[in-house]
């Protein structure tokens, strides 16, 4: 006998790999693709979207990607193994479009180093991390 659960909306019983009854999904879906587009049309920077979403952009990721191993360099560092999930400028796109594509203001970096180096800009450490950070980048020659 296979293993059923509760919908987690409706409460009818479903199957135990699935959060939602297919009603309940199709709303949910529904839900979230007005939500998606909502942002989009609000919210989202068109021109960095753009960016993203270029064949230069996709390269040159992909380049470092290879470059760091598809490995989080900050943790690395603190002799960690963890692969990466983003590619991050060190200078960020607003500050210098010219540094967009530039290997050496890029590197990989796992979510949560992520989201560390975002709370350090913010509360203005800014300048050290991203020192840190070249470190981090001008080791890859070393290291790999």
């Amino acid at each position: 006998m296979a293993i059923k659960k509760f919908c987690a909306r409706c409460g009818k019983i479903i199957s135990y790999g699935n959060r939602y009854c297919d009603t309940c999904q199709s709303i949910y879906d529904r839900h979230n693709r007005l939500r998606y587009r909502d942002y989009n049309l609000k919210k989202r920077n068109k021109e960095k979207q753009l960016f993203y979403n270029s064949k230069e952009w996709k390269s040159i990721s992909k380049v470092i990607r290879n470059r760091d191993k598809g490995l989080c360099l900050s943790c690395l560092d603190n002799k960690r193994l963890n692969y990466y999930d983003v590619v991050h400028h060190i200078v960020e796109l607003e500050e210098d479009r010219l540094l967009a594509l530039s290997k050496d203001n890029l590197l990989c970096l796992c979510h949560n180093c992520h989201n560390k180096v975002h709370s350090q800009y913010k509360i203005g450490n800014k300048k050290e991390v991203q020192d840190e950070l070249r470190r981090l980048v001008g080791g890859t020659k070393k290291v790999f």
